[in-house]
């Protein structure tokens, strides 16, 4: 899992990644590794419209699997800027990488929040308590 170290990376327990791009409130969204392995049965994933606003802990995007709804919240206050239309739609990108294929790029309202999230150390020593 996450074999190489990637810069400006943080984790929430809810087993999304949040990787920000270089001096700006961006940042690209994306599922873990463990997600993967543990969510077998992946039918679709139900992502938000560009434009479309959100609170912390507000829904975010669900996971459609075999027998039932996964739904993530999201941890940052701001907006979607972009979806990943070719991972939507080819679902098979997520099981090949999923560390480095984003489902969304947002603008998010706080440095502070962002900074709150786990770094990869802490979100390694979290996986290893479950």
């Amino acid at each position: 899992m996450m074999s190489n170290k990637i810069k400006n990376r943080r984790y929430s327990k809810r087993h999304l990644w949040m990787e920000t791009m270089k001096e700006s409130n961006q940042a690209y969204i994306g599922v873990t590794d463990y997600v993967i392995e543990n969510f077998s049965g992946l039918d679709c994933i139900d992502l938000p419209l560009v434009g479309e606003e959100f609170e912390v802990d507000t829904p975010l995007m669900d996971f459609h699997l075999d027998d039932r709804i996964h739904h993530f919240r999201v941890l940052l206050s701001g907006r979607v800027l972009e979806i990943n239309k070719d991972v939507q739609s080819d679902l098979g990108m997520l099981f090949k990488d999923p560390e480095h294929n984003w489902l969304l790029k947002i603008e998010y309202d706080s440095s502070e929040e962002f900074d709150s999230l786990m770094n990869e150390k802490q979100y390694l020593d979290y996986l290893d308590e479950l």
